[in-house]
């Protein structure tokens, strides 16, 4: 502590060396700091879960390239293969991720400026997995063969930069012509994606409320559900509620199209060939046909031929209502 006191008293420049010591300990950089590649090489990483290589010597650096559609990708799996002279040096090559870097990591840009996050150590073995997270809310599964990075990289322009750099402490004449095998597959999500789409009666859009196994799912597009067996329900003020049961599989686009029906209270009426319905003193034009109707009381007359008969309809909203007339006919025998 009197040391740290006696260096504000020495002025700003004693500051700073106590600051890059501190840095120096840590292992991370507390300050932007500029940086050259010997090149840069790109690494694609498909979406279908195919494994890409490239290889890189142990100055290069390592440029990701994520794929457009990040949908059911959680991160990426990088895994190294090192020659014998950097697998029997334990640390002989440093790698680090960096935010703020300018300018935008290039196949044609050898130059960086940038703060390093995360850094660590290669060398002691012949093989290394990287599991790096693309998602803060997503974390990614610990295992054994696998080293986790602690937090998410900067993702620039849809492209992570990986330095390479081999340790001050091994002869870099040692590992001039050592190539690095990298290879890249995308760790997918445990998800499925759904997608709803509403017809809406007469073209009229009105809003709604999904619910899948229970639980709002706003208005139910691009959800992503666990694979399985998810029962849906769609409820509004305006429409009528719609119950559906859908399969989810992990990493597929699934649409479901559901025709949404008005509100509106619908009378069904099945009756002879000839018969004439009125409500409320309306005629009905076409009885084969469902007829809407509002909520409430209504007077129901059928005609047919000389047969006539009133009957009082009571209807609420969301409900359908059948009318059915029939006529009996009695067959008796005479004997003369």
């Amino acid at each position: 502590m009197e040391d740290f006191k006696r260096s504000f008293r020495g002025g700003v420049p004693k500051i700073l060396t106590l600051l890059t010591l501190l840095s120096a300990l840590c292992g991370e950089s507390l300050f932007a700091q500029s940086f050259r590649a010997n090149k840069v090489v790109n690494l694609a990483v498909s979406t279908e879960g195919s494994s890409h290589s490239v290889k890189a010597g142990p100055n290069d650096c390592i440029l990701i390239e994520l794929p457009d559609d990040m949908t059911f990708v959680d991160g990426v799996e990088l895994s190294f293969k090192f020659p014998s002279e950097i697998a029997t040096s334990k640390g002989s090559v440093l790698w680090s991720f960096y935010e703020g870097i300018f300018p935008s990591p290039s196949a044609g840009n050898l130059d960086y400026h940038g703060t390093k996050t995360m850094s660590g150590t290669f060398g002691g073995t012949y093989s290394m997995n990287m599991k790096i997270p693309l998602k803060k809310d997503v974390p990614l599964k610990k295992d054994i063969y696998s080293y986790l990075l602690p937090s998410v990289p900067e993702i620039t322009e849809g492209k992570i930069l990986v330095r390479m750099q081999l340790s001050a402490k091994y002869p870099h004449e040692k590992f001039s012509y050592t190539q690095i095998n990298v290879s890249a597959k995308p760790i997918h999500t445990n998800r499925g994606q759904l997608t709803i789409v509403p017809d809406y009666p007469a073209g009229k859009k009105n809003p709604y409320t999904v619910l899948v196994d229970g639980n709002i799912a706003d208005d139910g597009k691009d959800l992503l559900l666990v694979p399985g067996i998810h029962t849906l329900s769609i409820v509004s003020d305006y429409y009528r509620t719609e119950q559906r049961t859908i399969t989810i599989e992990q990493g597929k686009r699934h649409t479901l199209k559901i025709e949404l029906q008005s509100i509106v209270p619908v009378v069904r009426i099945s009756a002879p060939e000839g018969t004439r319905v009125y409500i409320d003193g309306a005629i009905v034009p076409n009885i084969q046909s469902p007829v809407e109707v509002t909520q409430g009381e209504h007077n129901l007359r059928l005609v047919f031929g000389n047969y006539e008969t009133v009957k009082s309809l009571s209807v609420l909203n969301g409900r359908s209502y059948t009318i059915s007339v029939s006529l009996d006919a009695d067959i008796s025998e005479e004997n003369y």
